[in-house]
């Protein structure tokens, strides 16, 4: 498991820590890979590796990469820090559920923002993926970009496309196209451009989704009601005083996180 972490205050918050020991239920070795310099105590892994801030989350799984030998891992998963989660016992259901579906490889949620894609907040690679050519290309070939929308476009987007370019299968553990009403895609194409993590948090809860993204509680950027999704965390077990954030990133100004802080929407 290779683990990209950033924070804008140079800290690995309680809510990393709490994630990175639940992976241990899923991932034999632990790689932490962070753009942080780190002060006090270190992350319970296997491998800490610090580096530039630039690339974002697939600057750092590239230099892991780099790094670790591949040779006798049957799954490699990718995973970053933007997410709250696991809900408790949440991996140990994705990964038996998964374990019978034929794919290459596999991610929690797809989405159909820009085009159709496995997101990439957690991605499983299987062995025989692993061990191709068009893996390892994929690496060497890349670029680390400046902005973010071009890392998402170019590598977010672009590894499910190549992936399935080169013949290989990618399937997500819940298909979110279900959630967008027909009615809704026909009178509002723009509904194919939302992220199903910021849109669909409850109902992506309650078909099993183990994690909620800190970019829905920090900035809500479609203000849904945020009662639901901390109502269904605390009922899965989640630990809601894990919730925190980058003091330099605050709740976007009129958002349903910003109000919260006044109100009892949340």
């Amino acid at each position: 498991m290779i683990f990209a972490h950033h924070d804008a205050d140079a800290r690995v918050r309680p809510y990393v820590r709490a994630h990175l020991d639940a992976l241990r239920e899923v991932a034999a070795r632990r790689v932490f890979v962070t753009t942080a310099p780190l002060e006090g105590p270190q992350p319970d892994v296997d491998r800490v590796i610090v580096r530039q801030n630039v690339g974002f989350d697939f600057g750092s799984w590239r230099e892991a990469l780099r790094r670790e030998v591949l040779d006798d891992v049957d799954e490699l998963v990718l995973v970053n820090s933007s997410v709250f989660g696991p809900m408790p016992g949440g991996l140990r259901v994705a990964f038996r559920r998964m374990r019978e579906v034929p794919a290459d490889f596999w991610g929690m949620t797809d989405s159909h923002q820009f085009d159709w894609h496995l997101q990439s907040y957690f991605l499983v690679f299987r062995r025989p993926l692993l061990q191709s050519e068009a893996f390892a290309e994929f690496w060497e070939r890349m670029l680390l970009h400046a902005t973010k929308a071009q890392t998402i476009r170019s590598y977010e987007l672009g590894l499910t496309q190549w992936l399935r370019q080169a013949g290989f299968r990618g399937v997500p553990l819940i298909g979110t196209a279900r959630f967008t009403p027909e009615w809704r895609k026909r009178l509002w194409p723009r509904a194919w451009k939302m992220n199903p993590t910021a849109r669909y948090a409850p109902e992506l809860l309650d078909a099993g989704m183990p994690y909620v993204k800190v970019e829905l509680l920090r900035d809500n950027p479609y203000d849904v009601p945020l009662g639901p999704v901390r109502a269904r965390m605390k009922a899965a077990g989640y630990d809601l005083d894990l919730v925190a954030f980058d003091r330099a990133i605050p709740p976007r100004p009129g958002s349903a996180a910003w109000f919260a802080r006044f109100t009892e929407r949340v």
